[in-house]
């Protein structure tokens, strides 16, 4: 299942202790150990944050999760103040080399004089919002290689132990930067980031090896919201830096592009996390999405919104005013406009907010993402089609069982069951 290390090849600087090893496909890697003085941490961080920063594009290494055996591991040994320290065997993580020896160099350190010949330098802007995004608490590093008979220098960035805000995982949804790159530089690589569907995030962890975050999946959970909404904070803090750049030029910010033509939904969820995920969803397959986080933030929102609303998907339970209440006085507003509730919580839990009318479309969490648009576009259409309220639901258009034969058709979308845990 996992590549085996069959040699060791010599100790590296750093402080996590890193290794070159070399591995049963052959390739050399840089290991990290889970039990570095670092913590097991930086091993999550270093895989997670590699296939983060693939999937945009940016060039760092292949991180893969390699397996030490134990008679290996009895020649290897950390460097402590106590003295020497023997290495656990188990899974540990591995850096791929970027290029063998015996195909090109490799150099830490590039002359200003050759940064000319850097091929990719537009990918610097890229990782200066990746490390924004994801909170890197240590100074970015990169390697510049090229192969023996090549004159340029591709630039590689190494080392995401620190992603995340370190080991401990800790660092705020907002924040501030002092440097940020021009909308020239930056704008297709937040293109990119924010393209990048929030729900690949959560699936990407199921790689990392639960003893490498001691099995705490509630604080792997928390982590990934807040790196989710953090993504959010960092479009805002780009779209106010980039305004006064783009003011006149005629280019759009990427930032807030809209359709016209698109249907409008009103999103509210108290969980900003949540929120995110489904409003990606949405924006991804053609509709305009309003958001709030709570049934009065939603009513603020819908009372101060000059145009149409097509739909409310609220959660039922939410404090200050809950979904059923919201969709009372949202109704009032848009007679016209249908309404779907969604809640993580069981029957019992509801409380206050209530059981939804029998006849009312309710999707419980975690639901799959086809589920969510077909009964969106099967309300719509019957919406549509009807021309009158729906807010509630009709028993031969929107109960539980069954659907409407003589609805309208339905967008189209691509199948696929992926479901976004939102409980």
């Amino acid at each position: 299942m996992y590549l085996h290390v069959v040699e060791h090849v010599r100790a590296l600087r750093g402080g996590s202790q890193p290794r070159l090893m070399r591995a049963s496909d052959g390739q050399l890697y840089v290991v990290k150990f889970k039990d570095n003085p670092q913590g097991s941490r930086v091993l999550a961080n270093e895989l997670l944050a590699s296939r983060l920063a693939l999937q945009l594009g940016l060039p760092v290494p292949q991180a893969d999760i390699l397996e030490l055996s134990p008679r290996l591991a009895e020649t290897l040994h950390f460097e402590t103040p106590t003295g020497p320290r023997r290495i656990a065997p188990g899974l540990h993580v591995g850096i791929r080399l970027v290029i063998s020896p015996l195909e090109g160099r490799i150099y830490d350190f590039l002359p200003q004089a050759y940064v000319d010949q850097i091929c990719n330098p537009e990918d610097f802007a890229g990782i200066q919002l990746f490390d924004l995004w994801t909170c890197n608490r240590d100074m970015r590093q990169a390697v510049y290689w090229k192969r023996s008979q090549q004159k340029k220098f591709t630039v590689t960035f190494i080392d995401h132990g620190h992603c995340f805000g370190g080991p401990d995982w800790k660092f705020p949804t907002s924040f501030k930067a002092d440097s940020l790159p021009s909308a020239d530089e930056g704008g297709s690589w937040l293109a990119k980031l924010d393209s990048l569907p929030p729900d690949l995030i959560f699936r990407l962890v199921h790689e990392i090896p639960p003893e490498w975050y001691s099995n705490d999946k509630g604080g792997l959970c928390d982590m990934l919201a807040r790196l989710v909404v953090r993504r959010v904070d960092l479009r805002r803090l780009l779209a106010a830096s980039w305004q006064p750049e783009l003011q006149g030029t005629g280019q759009p910010t990427q930032l807030e592009e809209s359709n016209p033509e698109a249907e409008t939904i009103l999103l509210v969820d108290d969980e900003l996390a949540v929120r995110e995920v489904i409003a990606h969803c949405l924006r991804r397959h053609g509709y305009m999405v309003l958001e709030a986080s709570d049934g009065q933030d939603g009513l603020e929102v819908a009372t101060q919104h000059s145009g149409t609303i097509d739909l409310l998907l609220t959660d039922l339970v939410m404090p200050r005013m809950n979904g059923k209440q919201l969709a009372r006085e949202f109704s009032k507003l848009y007679p016209r406009a249908a309404t779907m509730y969604m809640s993580g919580f069981s029957e019992r839990q509801w409380g206050e907010a209530g059981t939804p009318e029998r006849t009312a479309v309710f999707l419980p969490k975690p639901f799959a993402n086809l589920a969510l648009l077909d009964k969106m576009s099967e309300v719509l259409a019957a919406r549509n089609a009807a021309g009158c309220s729906l807010n509630y639901g009709n028993t031969s258009i929107m109960s539980h069982n069954g659907n409407n034969p003589d609805t309208v058709a339905r967008k189209k979308f691509p199948t696929g069951t992926e479901t976004v845990n939102f409980d």
